[in-house]
C-alpha cells in the first residue's frame, strides 16, 4: 500500500544522535527567547489587501533580515498577503535565483532565510499568506508553456512549481518562532501540469520547510492546500509544534525527516490528499529519516489528531526511525478504500490512551527485534461518534491487520459493532488484559496470544483458530477457555 521506499540508514547513526544530546539524555532543550530588529512587509511595498501580489515585498524583506543576521518579522493583523510568482523561461535555461533545473517556469522565493547567527521570529497576528491564482505545478513544455504528460516514473526538468516553501528556513543558530499565521497554498487554483517523480507530483511546494535550525517553536499555525506538504522539517536541538492544524495538502500534512527532540502537542493532521490531484504517501504525518547519518529519535505526539487522510493517518515504514510515542491521540481513517489510521514497521513505538478507528496495519519485519510496538490503554472502535468530522470509517477489512512480527496490546478495548475482530497472523501478537467485542453478525477466526482477556461475539470460530493461544483466565462469551500455549513456549 505504501507507494514509495527509500534505502535504510545505518543503525549506528542513532548512537551519534544520542551523543549529540549530551549528558541530558532525553531532556528537551530550551530555546532562548528570540529578539532583534523588527521588519514589516509594508515597509517594502506590501499591501496586504488580498488582491495585490506582495511577493516582491517579501523577497526584499527577507533580504533585509538576512543582512541583519536575524530579527522579527511582523505581519499586519488579519491581513491577507497574496504571494507566489513565476517567470516563463521559454526554453532558455538559467540558474535564476533558485535552481538550474527549472526550465519551464522559474518561481520566486517568499520568506527564505539561511545560515543566520541570530534568531528569527515570524509574528503572524492572525494574518494569512495566500498563493496567487493560476500558479503552475507539474511538467510543462519549456517552449510553449503547455502542460506535458509523461510515462511515470519521470524525473525530467520541464517542471514548474509555485515556491519551494512559503517559509523556508535553514541552519539558523538562534531561536526560531512562527506564530499565529495561516499559510494557504490555494492548490485548487493551480494550473496543473503532468506528473513528475516516482508517483504523482513530487515537486517542491510546502507551507513550511524548516531544517538544520537549533531551536524551533511553531504555535497556532494553519498550513493547508499546498502542492506538496503542510510542514516539512528536521529537528536539530529542539522542535516543538503546538495548537496548529495541517490539512488538505496534496502529499503530506506533516513530514519529519531527521533529528531528536521533536514534540507536537494539540495539533491536527487531517484530510491529506483529498483533492483530485494528490501524491503518495498521501498521509497525515510521515516519520521517515531521509538525511544520511541523522536518524529520527523518540519524537513525541501529545493530544494530536490524525483524521480522514487519503491513505495513512501516521506512517513510518523506512529509514532509521525508532522510539516514537503517542499520548492521548486520535487516529481515524477516512472513507477511502485504502485509508487506515496507522502504517508502521519501525521498532519501539508506544501508544498510550489513544483512540483508533478503522484498519490498523502494523508490520514488524525484524522478528528478532525485542522492541515491539506497544499499545497501552487504547480504544479500537468502529463507532463513528468517536471520529468527529465526517464520522465515517473504512469497514472493508479487519479492524486490525498485523501481517508479520509482533505487537503488544495491554489493557486495550476493541469494541466493534459493525465489523469483525482483529485479523492477525502471528502468535507474537499479544493481547494482555484486553476486552474484545465482535459485531454480533460478523464472522471471525481469531489468532494471537490472549492473556486474561474477555472476548465476546456470537460468530467467533475457535475450531479454525489454529494460531490462537490462551493464557490465564481468558473467557469467550463468559465461559473460560482452556489454556493453550505455543509448542515452543
Amino acid at each position: 500500500m505504501r507507494c514509495r521506499r527509500r534505502s535504510l540508514l545505518k543503525l549506528v547513526a542513532a548512537g551519534s544522535a544520542l551523543a549529540r544530546l549530551g549528558g541530558s539524555g532525553w531532556a528537551r532543550a530550551q530555546a532562548p527567547a528570540p529578539s532583534g530588529p523588527v521588519f514589516r512587509p509594508e515597509t517594502y511595498g506590501a499591501r496586504g489587501d488580498g488582491a495585490t501580489n506582495d511577493t516582491d515585498a517579501f523577497v526584499a524583506m527577507s533580504a533585509a533580515v538576512q543582512a541583519a543576521g536575524g530579527g522579527v518579522i511582523e505581519l499586519a493583523a488579519r491581513r491577507t498577503y497574496i504571494v507566489g510568482r513565476q517567470r516563463f523561461l521559454a526554453g532558455r535555461a538559467t540558474r535564476g535565483d533558485i535552481v538550474a533545473e527549472v526550465l519551464s517556469y522559474l518561481p520566486s522565493r517568499i520568506i527564505f532565510l539561511r545560515e543566520l547567527a541570530g534568531g528569527v521570529t515570524i509574528r503572524g497576528n492572525g494574518a494569512r499568506l495566500r498563493a496567487a491564482d493560476g500558479l503552475r505545478y507539474g511538467t510543462f513544455d519549456p517552449a510553449t508553456g503547455r502542460a506535458n504528460e509523461h510515462k511515470m516514473p519521470y524525473t525530467g526538468s520541464d517542471i514548474a512549481y509555485p515556491y519551494d516553501a512559503m517559509i523556508n528556513l535553514h541552519d539558523i543558530a538562534g531561536a526560531v518562532r512562527v506564530e499565529n499565521l495561516e499559510l494557504d497554498g490555494n492548490c485548487d487554483r493551480f494550473v496543473w501540469g503532468g506528473q513528475r517523480g516516482d508517483t504523482g507530483w513530487q515537486l517542491p511546494g510546502s507551507g513550511m520547510l524548516i531544517e538544520g535550525c537549533a531551536h524551533v517553536a511553531i504555535d497556532r499555525v494553519e498550513s493547508h492546500h499546498h502542492g506538496l506538504d503542510g510542514l516539512q522539517c528536521g529537528s536539530r536541538e529542539s522542535f516543538t509544534v503546538s495548537k496548529s492544524r495541517f490539512h488538505h495538502n496534496c502529499r503530506l500534512n506533516g513530514n519529519l525527516r531527521s533529528g531528536a527532540n521533536f514534540v507536537a502537542t494539540d495539533c491536527d493532521f487531517d484530510h491529506a490528499a483529498k483533492g483530485q490531484q494528490f501524491s503518495a504517501p498521501a498521509g497525515g504525518f510521515d516519520l521517515e529519516a531521509e538525511i544520511a547519518g541523522d536518524p529520527i529519535v523518540a519524537p513525541r505526539f501529545v493530544r494530536c489528531r490524525f483524521r480522514h487522510n487519503r491513505y495513512q493517518g501516521m506512517a513510518s515504514d523506512s529509514g532509521d526511525v525508532w522510539g516514537a510515542s503517542f499520548d492521548h491521540c486520535l487516529f481515524w481513517s477516512g472513507a477511502d478504500h485504502e485509508s487506515n489510521p496507522v502504517y508502521l514497521s519501525r521498532p519501539h513505538f508506544t501508544f498510550t490512551a489513544c483512540t483508533f478507528g478503522g484498519p490498523l496495519i502494523v508490520l514488524q519485519p525484524n522478528i528478532r527485534d525485542k522492541r515491539l510496538p506497544l499499545f497501552t490503554g487504547c480504544l479500537f472502535t468502529d463507532d463513528p461518534r468517536q471520529g468527529s468530522l465526517d464520522r465515517t470509517v473504512n469497514t472493508d477489512t479487519s479492524n486490525i491487520n498485523v501481517s508479520s512480527g509482533g505487537v503488544m496490546f495491554s489493557g486495550c478495548r476493541f469494541l466493534f459493532t459493525r465489523t469483525r475482530l482483529p485479523g492477525v497472523a502471528s502468535p507474537r501478537v499479544v493481547f494482555d488484559r484486553c476486552v474484545l467485542v465482535n459485531a454480533p453478525k460478523a464472522y471471525a477466526v481469531i489468532s494471537g496470544t490472549y492473556r486474561d482477556c474477555r472476548i465476546t461475539g456470537a460468530s467467533i470460530d475457535l475450531g479454525n483458530s489454529a494460531q490462537a493461544y490462551f493464557e490465564g483466565r481468558t473467557t469467550l462469551n463468559g465461559r473460560p477457555l482452556p489454556v493453550k500455549v505455543p509448542a515452543h513456549a
